[in-house]
């Protein structure tokens, strides 16, 4: 099961999850997996007036391979289309760009990092 959750419900993963370069802040919006009322996995978005950004996605190392990411990313993707926002960016590891670029997304820069992609008219 999906549902959108709050910073602190999340919150006891943000030690594994730091250890793999993420940042958290209180504005960031929250999708969080279920597997047997347990969080496995969860994926953030900022919302802004003309775009949203992506922001935190994390599954648990058990939990990967599984699929959840990607359905982590469908739901996030249509609460940010429900709201008609039409152009998303996001900062992707190598692990999470090649599933974003099958869904659309451009790339519009490459760092040493990571890669900036874009998703224009949703």
């Amino acid at each position: 099961m999906i549902k959108t959750v709050s910073y602190l419900e999340i919150k006891n993963l943000f030690p594994l999850a730091k250890k793999e370069n993420l940042c958290f802040n209180t504005k960031t919006q929250y999708c969080a997996f279920f597997i047997e009322c347990k969080i496995v996995g969860f994926c953030g978005y900022m919302l802004f007036k003309a775009k949203a950004i992506l922001k935190n996605d994390f599954v648990l190392p058990v939990y990967r391979k599984q699929g959840i990411y990607r359905k982590l990313n469908d739901y996030r993707m249509n609460i940010i289309k429900s709201l008609g926002i039409k152009k998303v960016e996001a900062n992707l590891t190598d692990k999470s760009l090649p599933l974003h670029l099958a869904a659309g997304a451009k790339i519009i820069k490459k760092y040493k990092c990571c890669t900036k992609v874009v998703y224009e008219n949703l």
